[in-house]
């Protein structure tokens, strides 16, 4: 890892606005540069939609650019005009500041981030912003075939090299991840009770996994997307190389917390963060993005 000056880290504490009130609140002002930031969350959670409020953040000033690197398809240039909307002076110089690039295998998302750093370094204006979406598609095949040990390799050197890369050019790095349900001794077991002929006891448990919500949260009714107990793709493997973790999820009582708003709820929660208090806020999807009382 190559050194870095005291004015790189300064400029890392600077953040990357979400678009989005209730959320940057929550985190401060926004995901911090200088280190990865995991949005985790099922299907339809807005992880994407949240990623890309943030590509057009990075983007809406001339002074700096973004890099998206896709792994689940082409990106959907039709979602980031509705969200550059309002949010940009001009649509088209705020597209030439995004640098787009898709990959399909494991190895092809190594090989981009492999590159990346010199990218980065020859970027006018410089990257601000680098987006991985999302980080466990090119690894299932890798799992089905039960290449665990070569996965997290790959996973810790690809950690390793955008961590640097986030502290020596104060960018923030973004990466998506899918979650899972997690039941533990989902089975019911029974046994017999003590003392010699008492009744059959019911034993069974569904224990809270490493993605539980923040202290406080719990006296809310919870997001029907964090019932079961979720754990972040990629196992303990790539948990442990990012510095922060948020987990978005849909809440259906997100309209009563955010009044006058119509649309889908949606809620965040900061489970992991150097800088930032465990927290949750809501919003609401809508065409134009997540929009949430600050």
């Amino acid at each position: 890892m190559e050194p870095v000056t005291a004015r790189q880290l300064l400029a890392a504490q600077a953040r990357v606005p979400t678009g989005c009130a209730a959320y940057d609140a929550a985190l401060r002002g926004g995901v911090r540069r200088g280190q990865i930031t995991e949005l985790a969350g099922a299907a339809a959670s807005g992880k994407t939609t949240l990623a890309m409020q943030l590509l057009v953040s990075a983007v809406a000033r001339p002074g700096s650019s973004a890099v998206y690197i896709g792994t689940e398809g082409a990106f959907r240039m039709d979602r980031f005009e509705e969200l550059c909307e309002g949010r940009v002076d001009s649509l088209s110089a705020a597209s030439a500041r995004v640098s787009l690039q898709t990959v399909a295998t494991a190895d092809e998302l190594a090989f981009a981030v492999h590159s990346l750093p010199a990218f980065v370094r020859s970027r006018v204006p410089p990257v601000r912003l680098v987006v991985v979406d999302s980080v466990a598609a090119p690894f299932r095949g890798d799992v089905d075939r039960g290449n665990a040990a070569r996965r997290a390799q790959e996973l810790f050197g690809m950690s390793s090299r955008l961590r640097a890369l986030a502290a020596s050019a104060g960018l923030a790095v973004v990466t998506v991840n899918q979650v899972a349900a997690v039941f533990e001794d989902a089975v019911p077991k029974f046994s017999s009770g003590g003392g010699g002929g008492g009744g059959a006891k019911r034993q069974g448990s569904l224990q809270r996994s490493s993605l539980s919500l923040p202290r406080g949260a719990a006296s809310e009714p919870l997001p029907y997307s964090v019932r079961p107990p979720v754990r972040a793709a990629l196992g303990l493997a790539w948990s442990n190389c990012v510095n922060a973790r948020v987990l978005l999820a849909h809440d259906a009582h997100a309209a009563m917390r955010c009044p006058g708003s119509t649309g889908e709820g949606r809620a965040m929660h900061v489970l992991q963060s150097s800088d930032c208090a465990p927290a949750s806020a809501h919003a609401v999807l809508q065409s134009g993005g997540l929009h949430g009382p600050g």
